[in-house]
């Protein structure tokens, strides 16, 4: 069975008034997982949502499985610095469809301005975890990204992997931040690869 769920704000999700935060949409995914009567799931997360296995991770270890994080940041560190990357096709594409396909599918769609005002306040405070604090996890990872990354340090991908005591590491070439969009069939080949490998 696969769940796929939009994150606070996004796609067809609501959102209050209230700041959206990584642990915020943490809660939210455990508080799905308890509607549904599931007790443990292996997480795949793109970006925010890597990010949001890694809160899961450190605070209720006992509802995962494994998880592939691709594309995700621990610290303010893991961004790259400047804007020196080249946008790849997929990046241009999902930047030009993402504002029409929150307007055609939000249950406001008038608050588009609003949710990327409030995620780019996020993305500038957050996440903020330590080394010992990403050592302290044991949860199964697959650090999962793309060599030609334009919004993560792939040094800081590299770091990530290393630090996690259960953590793995694989770059894709020839892609970067939009893989699941550029390469959907490395992908996916690649996450189902490690979720059907036997436990470590």
């Amino acid at each position: 069975m696969v769940i796929t769920m939009d994150s606070r704000g996004h796609g067809r999700s609501s959102f209050d008034d209230r700041p959206i935060t990584y642990r915020c949409m943490a809660d939210d995914t455990l508080a799905l997982l308890d509607h549904l009567g599931i007790d443990r799931v292996d997480i795949v997360g793109w970006s925010d949502g890597g990010i949001i296995a890694l809160d899961i991770a450190l605070r209720s270890p006992e509802r995962l499985g494994k998880v592939v994080a691709y594309g995700a940041n621990f610290d303010l560190t893991g961004y790259r610095a400047g804007d020196d990357a080249t946008p790849s096709s997929a990046s241009e594409r999902v930047h030009v469809e993402a504002p029409n396909r929150y307007r055609e599918q939000s249950p406001h769609p008038q608050r588009w301005d609003e949710l990327t005002t409030n995620l780019h306040g996020m993305y500038h405070s957050e996440p903020n975890w330590s080394h010992d604090e990403m050592r302290s996890i044991q949860t199964p990872f697959l650090v999962l990204d793309g060599i030609d990354e334009e919004v993560i340090d792939i040094d800081h991908a590299r770091l990530l992997a290393k630090l996690l005591p259960n953590g793995q590491l694989r770059l894709m070439p020839g892609t970067g931040h939009f893989a699941m969009v550029d390469r959907p069939e490395e992908f996916t080949r690649i996450v189902m690869e490690y979720l059907n490998s036997p436990e470590s």
